[in-house]
């Protein structure tokens, strides 16, 4: 019985080594792998930050792209390289917009209505006088002398 006992203390004499390379193999394989993925990760990282740097020279690129298109002067520049313009000639001038432009009162009833229409330049003609006639049931007025006499 005592010549197992010295079998089994060389057995693990030799075992023992063995068991604690591998395991020493294994762990330096772990830290391997992790130093390899913490080197794809930082490669990665810095992609994004250049993919994000380049966006956001698109989005100030385009932002300045949009104001730029929204003057006369881009407009002009379109206009003279589509040939629709001669070099020297500018066709577009802003209008600017005053805040304070009074707002036209709405007519209360049918006559003010009239006396509106009535006092552009459009509405000044018998063609419109006829339809507003027949519209408003209204006799039309003759400034003109044109109506047929009317009988007594």
């Amino acid at each position: 019985m005592q010549n197992l006992r010295p079998q089994t203390k060389s057995r693990l004499r030799r075992l023992a080594p063995v068991a604690l390379a591998i395991v020493g193999l294994l762990v330096v394989r772990m830290y391997i792998k992790q130093v390899v993925e913490l080197v794809r990760l930082r490669a990665w990282r810095d992609q994004l930050v250049s993919e994000n740097a380049e966006i956001e020279r698109q989005v100030a690129q385009f932002s300045f792209e949009l104001e730029r298109r929204g003057t006369d002067a881009w407009v002009v520049e379109q206009l003279h390289a589509m040939g629709l313009l001669a070099p020297d000639e500018v066709r577009v001038r802003a209008i600017p917009v005053t805040a304070g432009v009074p707002a036209t009162p709405a007519p209360s009833s049918p006559a003010r209505m009239t006396e509106a229409l009535e006092s552009t330049a459009l509405f000044r003609n018998e063609t419109w006088r006829a339809c507003k006639a027949l519209l408003l049931g209204d006799p039309p007025s003759d400034p003109g002398g044109l109506a047929p006499p009317s009988e007594p």
